[in-house]
């Protein structure tokens, strides 16, 4: 059983009550997931199972969605609700009409700074920011580069205000309600998110978290979770055979000598590729060390392992 599977995560849990839930569901020890969710947050929760944990990194790197509400004139500690209320302003003191509340959200498209919330998992001289947070301590916090690919109102009912947004990883959307509020001056916070895609996995594929269960007890759930074979689809692909498969399967790195110049995929250096085997299994993602069309030397290597299949 090894693979991805996609859970649509209700809020109220965290994300490693999640993993812990169904590692015990499905006996297995390994299991992780592509990228958190806070507690009240719902939505797309990808879950790596076993030797689908070695594609966790290829699969971070990639695009997220969201649908979220803001709720204007109140922050709080946390930048969303369920955090202690530190301001709160009168809306009716500023100017908030639909074409100020969207051109402020469009402001924030591109690469953009910010600073992690203190309640966040960040580390700050080896200890965890909210740890800090939650005694009082504040710290001063280094900025990130983050990208906004996408961002748009979709509907504005004063103090709610629903937005979608498509972002890099590493984005805090959090951070972005709260600086969103500052930007309009009256304050904000996060009042609720659904996370609609992380990557190539979407919410309509998700399986309701309420599900599972039923789902392994029925025997039913391996059917369920994406092969190792499909998943980061989206690289070039490398396919091999015979010796070369076997040399591979031991973590033998791809020399040019090992293969013909006619199956080299047409991709850039340092591009992640996927090696497939003859039989269509995902054996190895690999690095390419050197460009299509490049110098050929036959003990040069062409493409380095960087993760192993079995």
């Amino acid at each position: 059983m090894n693979g991805i599977l996609v859970v649509d995560k209700p809020s109220g849990i965290s994300s490693f009550g999640v993993v812990r839930q169904v590692k015990s569901w499905l006996r297995t020890k390994k299991v992780g997931h592509t990228g958190t969710l806070d507690p009240f947050a719902s939505g797309v929760l990808p879950l790596a199972i076993n030797e689908g944990t070695k594609t966790v990194p290829f699969l971070t790197d990639q695009l997220k969605e969201y649908e979220a509400v803001l709720k204007l004139g109140v922050e709080t500690d946390t930048y969303d609700r369920t955090g202690r209320i530190t301001a709160a302003r009168d809306l009716g003191r500023f100017r908030m009409d639909e074409e100020t509340i969207k051109g402020v959200l469009r402001g924030f498209m591109g690469r953009i700074e910010q600073v992690p919330p203190m309640f966040s998992a960040v580390k700050h001289r080896g200890r965890r920011l909210y740890k800090l947070a939650r005694r009082g301590i504040i710290v001063k916090r280094q900025p990130r580069v983050v990208e906004i690919m996408d961002i748009g109102v979709t509907h504005i009912c004063l103090p709610l205000v629903s937005f979608k947004v498509a972002c890099s990883k590493g984005t805090y959307i959090r951070t972005l309600a709260h600086d969103i509020g500052r930007e309009l001056k009256c304050g904000a916070h996060l009042y609720q998110l659904q996370r609609t895609r992380s990557g190539p996995f979407i919410l309509e594929e998700a399986i309701p978290f309420r599900d599972l269960k039923s789902l392994v007890e029925r025997g039913m759930i391996e059917a369920r979770i994406i092969p190792l074979s499909q998943v980061l689809g989206g690289l070039p692909e490398l396919c091999v055979a015979g010796e070369l498969q076997q040399k591979i399967q031991r973590g033998g790195q791809i020399l040019v000598r090992d293969i013909r110049e006619s199956s080299l995929p047409r991709i850039d250096k340092e591009v992640p590729v996927r090696v497939i085997s003859s039989d269509g299994d995902l054996i190895a993602i690999a690095r390419a060390e050197m460009g299509y069309g490049g110098p050929v030397e036959k003990e040069a290597v062409a493409f380095r392992l960087l993760r192993v299949f079995h």
